[in-house]
């Protein structure tokens, strides 16, 4: 299923997201996915404890439409982005879980790819299929970079139908001896694991880099923890910290980091956390979101026009200064409002503030509200590391 970007537009440079399965046979205990689309339902585990996948998880229809928005050229119905915009696969399903020997739908997926050079950014955890040699002969046609989950060094715990991290290793060094992309998602980032985490960087030698993100979950998953919107995570301050030591240590190993984190996501080398933008042909994103904002001395919207750069004059790139769409994630948003004036009202009247646990200090000379962050030790590492001293 190839989505249109969703809420994830207003925060997101790569919010095209692509799915070659319905539901995943990993059975993760933290998936998101899985509570997301309830397809702990239509997944098992057998008697050798392997996951395996209902039938009923197969869509054909998916890899038309795939097909259909790569024959387009990037557009994907009333949605705009800007052309090259990657498109990211696996948000909600791991397109190389067991079910692919059988049904080979991501196969199909690769060969599409392959044949059009669309930028994508696989995200999988299915170490046995996709490293195996006839997948590799194709990702090598394609303009792409694989993400591999890793949660530690000891995953096992919590990722019960994949294989363990010694193969998870090893797959990885297959995917870079052949000239392969790759990085590293620590998603979720927990925190009693931080020792683990950085032990494991150490077994990362070549990798481009890592994102890292808190975990936050509906349900409350640990004591101390902060209540954002519909979800518990993580304190921002002791966040902040783990994320540092995790930045230090990956810069002494020459590995990029990326926060994947929302309201951290200044730390990271690039606005766009999937850890590709730094790569050749990945250059294309939604400027268009408001963790932009996070890259200026001042956190307010009237600097959300010089994140987008020069305005774009033709074709699928106009849509990144106003994309002429009905927004209808939020109610409030029900009217034919561009895009932009849609941020803008969200970031001056809506939830942003409490979002990102910010708080108001003053209001520009464009009538857009300046902001802070209320703890005051995350907004000085803040501006450190935004302005470069």
């Amino acid at each position: 299923m190839l989505t249109k970007g969703g809420s994830q537009s207003t925060l997101c440079s790569v919010p095209m997201r692509y799915d070659s399965y319905l539901g995943c046979a990993h059975g993760c205990t933290y998936c998101f996915a899985t509570k997301a689309t309830k397809t702990h339902k239509r997944s098992q585990f057998n008697k050798d404890k392997q996951a395996v996948t209902n039938f009923s998880c197969v869509e054909r229809g998916h890899i038309k439409q795939l097909e259909n928005f790569l024959k387009s050229g990037g557009n994907v119905e009333t949605h705009k982005y800007q052309e090259g915009v990657p498109i990211h696969w696996g948000g909600m399903s791991d397109g190389f879980q067991p079910i692919e020997r059988k049904e080979r739908i991501s196969y199909e997926s690769l060969k599409l790819l392959a044949q059009y050079k669309y930028p994508v950014i696989i995200s999988t955890k299915g170490i046995p299929i996709i490293t195996s040699n006839e997948y590799i002969e194709l990702l090598k046609e394609c303009k792409c970079v694989v993400q591999i989950s890793m949660l530690s060094n000891d995953p096992k715990k919590f990722d019960r139908g994949t294989v363990d991290y010694p193969a998870r290793i090893i797959g990885i060094r297959k995917l870079l001896h052949n000239g392969i992309k790759v990085v590293i998602r620590n998603q979720p980032y927990m925190m009693h694991l931080h020792k683990s985490v950085m032990n494991m960087i150490d077994d990362l030698e070549g990798v481009h880099g890592i994102v890292v993100e808190g975990m936050k979950d509906r349900n409350k998953f640990a004591n101390n923890l902060t209540r954002v919107g519909g979800e518990w995570m993580y304190p921002l301050l002791p966040l902040m910290r783990k994320f540092k030591a995790i930045k230090e240590k990956c810069k002494r190993s020459g590995i990029l980091f990326y926060a994947g984190e929302n309201r951290l996501r200044w730390m990271g080398e690039s606005v766009n956390c999937c850890g590709a933008a730094q790569i050749k042909g990945f250059e294309g994103e939604n400027k268009l979101n408001t963790t932009q904002l996070f890259f200026f001395k001042k956190i307010t919207f009237s600097n959300m026009k010089i994140a987008q750069g020069p305005a774009p004059t033709s074709g699928l790139a106009q849509s990144t200064i106003a994309m002429k769409e009905i927004v209808k994630f939020n109610k409030r948003s029900e009217s034919n409002e561009g895009f932009y004036d849609y941020l803008r009202n969200w970031v001056n009247h809506g939830n942003f503030e409490r979002f990102f646990e910010l708080m108001a200090v003053g209001v520009d000379a464009n009538g857009n509200k300046i902001f802070e962050f209320q703890d005051e030790e995350v907004e000085r590492e803040r501006l450190k590391t935004v302005l470069n001293c």
